[in-house]
């Protein structure tokens, strides 16, 4: 809770980018991002090039949704020093099942 409060009240604490000067007199810029508008025009570019683009979505949604849970596991006690070492080391590609490594079992 402490680390969501800092976060939200650091930006309220940092200079306005564009009345930044560096000490070589240059001012600093911002990358412009492309709005939101693009983005969705870049998908519909994509999907009509290759419609099979669309197929990988449901991968994006079940790596998103999952990882919060895989991570969520980690701090677990149960757990194995193999299991949390695997976890830290690379959560997303560990491919042994999840009961080879817990005590008990």
């Amino acid at each position: 809770m402490i680390l969501t409060g800092m976060g939200s009240l650091i930006p309220l604490l940092m200079a306005d980018p564009e009345k930044m000067v560096r000490t070589d007199g240059t001012k600093v810029t911002t990358p412009r991002q492309p709005s939101w508008k693009t983005e969705i025009y870049g998908l519909y570019i994509a999907l009509r090039t290759d419609p099979l683009i669309i197929l990988l979505f449901p991968m994006f949604l079940a790596s998103n949704w999952f990882y919060t849970w895989r991570k969520s596991d980690c701090p677990c006690p149960s757990l194995s020093l193999t299991l949390t070492v695997l976890l830290a080391q690379n959560s997303m590609t560990t491919t042994l099942p999840y009961s080879t490594f817990v005590r008990g079992r």
